[in-house]
């Protein structure tokens, strides 16, 4: 007969842990997050930086609604000698071409933004490999370039989209400063 001496220290150890992970998978199971693949290393994550040894920002634009005011940009962005990435929808290449064409001439980055602008994190691997290939499709053929980068619409990724773009050759791009907060300072 063997006589095991418990510690009562560890007793409460094991009792905390124990509550705690109760707890995680309460919360789990409240929230629907998906834990598992935040702690996966397996996470597929878009890029919103990438280390330089200069002090400089990417400025990147979304088109996906109106275009009245791109003209008024793209002068903008010439006194300056300043080029952007321009992320597109397909229906809004559709709908104007020229626009499209304009921000291709000036030497600015033509990028995808997905062509119906869909949240892409509710959809299945085929449906946003489809969204991102009509996109593409529609901008390599207006502006002449190879399209390389891809921003889903809403920062909406998973693992799925992030996949996807990588699979069509996309680098899956996200920001880190929103350009909305910034309070911008007159040159």
């Amino acid at each position: 007969m063997k006589i095991y001496v418990i510690n009562p220290g560890h007793i409460l150890k094991y009792l905390a842990l124990l509550l705690l992970v109760a707890l995680l998978i309460s919360a789990v199971s409240i929230t629907g997050m998906d834990v598992l693949g935040v702690f996966s290393p397996g996470k597929e994550l878009p890029i919103n930086y990438v280390e330089t040894g200069e002090k400089i920002a990417a400025i990147t634009f979304d088109c996906a609604w109106g275009a009245d005011d791109i003209p008024q940009i793209l002068d903008v962005l010439k006194s300056r000698n300043v080029k952007a990435s321009f992320f597109i929808i397909g229906q809004w290449a559709q709908k104007y071409p020229d626009k499209v064409r304009m921000i291709a001439a000036e030497g600015h980055d033509v990028a995808n933004h997905s062509y119906s602008h869909l949240r892409m994190g509710a959809l299945d691997q085929a449906r946003i490999a489809g969204e991102i290939k009509l996109c593409g499709e529609k901008l390599e053929e207006l502006s002449g370039q190879k399209i390389e980068l891809f921003r889903p619409p809403y920062g909406d990724y998973s693992n799925n989209v992030v996949s996807a773009a990588r699979k069509l050759g996309y680098y899956t791009i996200q920001w880190n400063v929103d350009g909305i907060d910034i309070k911008v300072k007159r040159l």
